[in-house]
């Protein structure tokens, strides 16, 4: 951070704490830098005389902070962050899908790449019967998708039958696709039902790659997002499902189109009061769920630029009285995590990378760690450190909460 005419030593240690680091450093009289108190033995650090740090703070200058290449040095008097580690973590076997849904038969369904998969045999969807995972020959059903599910969004419709659809993918015509499932069958038994798809009866109305899908209280379909083709254009507006009457009923959003192909997949989820919560690139807004004009704009955190994963999760209560964002240290840096909302309230954050953005060969160094956040802790001391796996899952991975409790990770 570069402070030109606020920095002081209590301001820096403050925002270091703020987002759990215990060190802060200063230089240049303007510059607040904000680690671990580890990581000037880590970084061969050495320390030098004091009187070589002979530029006054910025926005104190009773005050030295650092010189060129010098920093001032401050550690934060106690902990600021506690870890938890409960001793006990399930690591499931390996699969590569890139959507896992659990259906009302207590299956999961796995939609994989078709048409571009690595495997030459693959039919782009098979269903796991939790209940025969002792015997790998009889777990898994094949199944069947018309057009590739690349990149897609799935969630579950409302009704008695618990219908999983699944649109948008990769790349052309599969774009616009729309795909659905009855699940059948019971656990130990096999069902017969495929997944169905008619472009000539339904379809989007905008090609989308990387978009997202909600279900509104009304019982349609909110779709938002992605790009209009692989890598190419973003598709800065929202749709709705079945289509309303009339001509082309796309609404563009000026905050999507301002913030480009930054904003795939965003966050989408139906508030307490019934309107809507849409989080993308490093903003986030609640809408109106007749006219989806903005209520309240909210502003939080995200990856930067030059793709240095975070090492926070940050939390708000939108609909709160003078609502604001708590930020809370995680152990380990992670872009594109996981998260599963556990029956007992808790959320499990694992896969993902300690460095890069998501894309293919665009992340490195993989976080096999898994932390467990419980929200009835006192803030700081949430995170509990579970042990780790031996499986990188990184872009497109999955982790699904089964019937039984149980997390199913894959990908």
């Amino acid at each position: 951070m570069d402070w030109t005419d606020n920095n002081t030593v209590t301001a820096c240690l403050n925002q270091c704490a703020t987002y759990g680091y215990p060190a802060a450093g200063l230089e240049y009289g303007t510059r607040c830098f904000c680690g671990d108190i580890n990581d000037v033995a880590a970084n061969d650090g050495q320390f030098v005389s004091e009187s070589q740090c002979n530029m006054t703070c910025s926005g104190d200058p009773a005050h030295f902070c650092g010189a060129g290449n010098f920093l001032t040095t401050y550690y934060w008097n106690g902990a600021i962050d506690v870890w938890n580690t409960p001793s006990n973590f399930l690591i499931g076997g390996l699969v590569v899908p890139l959507i896992a849904t659990v259906g009302i038969n207590n299956k999961v369904t796995f939609l994989e790449k078709y048409g571009t998969s690595e495997y030459a045999n693959s039919t782009g969807a098979y269903e796991l019967d939790i209940s025969l995972t002792n015997d790998y020959r009889v777990a898994w059903r094949e199944m069947h998708v018309k057009s590739d599910v690349f990149c897609s969004a799935s969630i579950i419709l409302p009704d008695k039958g618990a219908r999983q659809i699944n649109i948008g993918g990769w790349p052309d015509e599969p774009m616009y696709g729309i795909r659905l499932y009855y699940p059948d069958g019971a656990p130990g038994v096999n069902g017969t039902h495929d997944w169905e798809e008619n472009a000539k009866e339904l379809t989007l109305q905008r090609g989308r790659w990387y978009p997202a899908a909600m279900m509104m209280p009304n019982g349609s379909i909110l779709v938002v997002g992605g790009e209009d083709a692989s890598n190419s254009k973003p598709q800065p507006n929202l749709e709705i499902l079945p289509k309303p009457s009339g001509g082309d009923t796309v609404i563009t959003l000026d905050y999507l189109q301002r913030t480009g192909t930054k904003n795939l997949y965003p966050f989408l989820m139906v508030l307490p009061s019934g309107r809507f919560f849409i989080g993308y690139y490093n903003e986030a807004r609640i809408l109106d769920p007749v006219t989806f004009d903005t209520v309240q704009v909210l502003v939080c955190g995200g990856s930067t630029p030059a793709g240095i994963a975070l090492d926070n999760c940050i939390s708000i209560a939108p609909e709160a009285p003078n609502p604001t964002w708590t930020i809370e240290r995680m152990p380990s840096k992670r872009v594109m995590p996981c998260m599963v909302t556990l029956p007992d309230g808790t959320y499990m954050i694992l896969n993902g990378a300690h460095q890069g953005v998501a894309g293919f060969k665009l992340a490195s160094d993989p976080n096999f760690n898994a932390v467990l956040y419980d929200p009835s802790k006192l803030v700081n001391q949430r995170m509990s450190i579970l042990n780790s796996t031996i499986v990188a899952r990184m872009y497109h991975s999955e982790a699904t909460l089964l019937p039984d409790g149980r997390v199913l990770v894959s990908g």
